[in-house]
């Protein structure tokens, strides 16, 4: 029986495994016969592109939530989603990331017959994450998180309690959710987002040549990007032609990139910023293992995007990287986020292309298990069940 079912996402400006899934779930239950609306702030044409023909987008305007005008606005912002709700009759509605979770938690206190179903990518970092707080860079949005942290906390706790279902995206999140709101077991269910497997790439054999390494995110603090710039660093010093691909823009990379000059590091790094979804892809065609330092990673798209296009990964034992990456099957697991534990993590491909090419077709067949169909098939279970 087709359902409509309405997605609530702050804003399609920028790439995010977030807004990934709203897209490409979102598109997946078009195609299984439901009507798809989201509702955001903007949705720019780059980002959600083809998606229209499946997908009716409505934005109400507005400033975006990283903005400190969004917070004197929230009121209104809410307002303008209610007004959109409101059209509307019978549908399930499907809160994203914060604070998009919030405008459903409140429609919900107003309109207890609607089912509710939050996709928590993890309990907000601006109110539950001291260290995350410290690190904003804009000091009137840190003035503000930090002095009504305590009113945050509390309404964030009481918004989360109204949902029918809780959606967690992996392992890590749910445990991190039922800690942080006090959830049943039954309240949380887990659901690993799904990616493509692509065709296998004719990839360049490392030996001799240049090894190439990427990473994918937002350039915040807590992707420890640094880290990875550091490895690099000593791998260089030790004699191996490497190079890194930083993909992704963010407040952390004039940071990164002064302290990639000041390593003297020149064309070894690359900072490529934000790219669409097939220069992402040509570019980990191009490369060879995907390394992360992040710590307590939520889910982590990109290491299990890489996995499918045959990239061994290096990560941190943390978070949903510990569940997505095999430890000396698909790559390593790391403990800490030590440079030089990194770096000797990464050199065991150097002089073993046999190793490389067991992990790189480990890395595909088990990216394989992480596919749409799953995660629809779990995912239909949590929103109508």
């Amino acid at each position: 029986m087709a359902k409509t079912i309405i997605y609530l996402h702050p804003h399609f400006t920028a790439h995010g495994g977030a807004g990934r899934f709203v897209l490409e779930s979102g598109r997946r239950m078009a195609q299984r016969g439901h009507r798809v609306r989201v509702i955001s702030i903007r949705a720019d044409e780059a980002l959600v592109g083809d998606h229209r023909q499946d997908i009716d987008f409505i934005d109400i305007g507005g400033p975006l939530s990283s903005s400190p005008w969004f917070w004197f606005l929230f009121p209104w912002s809410y307002i303008k989603v209610s007004r959109v709700l409101d059209k509307f009759e019978d549908f399930i509605l499907f809160s994203q990331v914060f604070p998009a979770n919030w405008w459903g938690g409140i429609y919900k206190l107003f309109h207890k017959k609607v089912r509710l179903v939050w996709m928590c990518q993890e309990p907000s970092a601006f109110i539950h994450s001291k260290e995350w707080i410290a690190s904003i860079k804009d000091p009137l949005m840190r003035l503000g998180a930090g002095f009504f942290n305590p009113l945050l906390k509390a309404v964030d706790v009481k918004l989360a309690a109204l949902p029918d279902r809780v959606i967690a995206n992996s392992e890590y999140t749910r445990k991190y959710a039922r800690a942080v709101y006090g959830y049943a077991e039954d309240k949380i269910k887990t659901v690993y987002i799904g990616v493509e497997q692509p065709a296998e790439p004719e990839r360049e054999n490392f030996s001799g040549g240049a090894f190439n390494l990427i990473t994918v995110g937002r350039l915040t603090k807590f992707k420890n990007i640094g880290t990875v710039i550091r490895a690099l660093k000593i791998i260089l010093d030790q004699g191996h032609p490497v190079r890194l691909n930083i993909v992704g823009d963010g407040e952390e990379r004039a940071d990164l990139e002064r302290l990639a000059g000041e390593l003297g590091l020149g064309e070894a790094v690359c900072f490529s910023g934000s790219v669409s979804q097939s220069e992402l892809e040509r570019l980990y065609a191009e490369s060879h293992v995907y390394v992360s330092a992040a710590l307590n990673e939520p889910f982590g798209l990109a290491p299990l995007e890489a996995m499918s296009h045959g990239l061994p990964v290096v990560a941190v034992n943390s978070g949903g990287p510990a569940e997505t990456v095999l430890d000396r099957e698909t790559g390593f697991l790391i403990e800490g986020g030590d440079p030089q534990v990194l770096a000797g993590a990464l050199s065991v491909f150097f002089g073993d292309p046999d190793l490389y090419g067991r992990y790189s077709e480990n890395a595909r067949k088990h990216a394989g298990l992480f596919n749409w169909n799953k995660t629809m098939e779990t995912l239909a279970i949590g929103l109508y069940g």
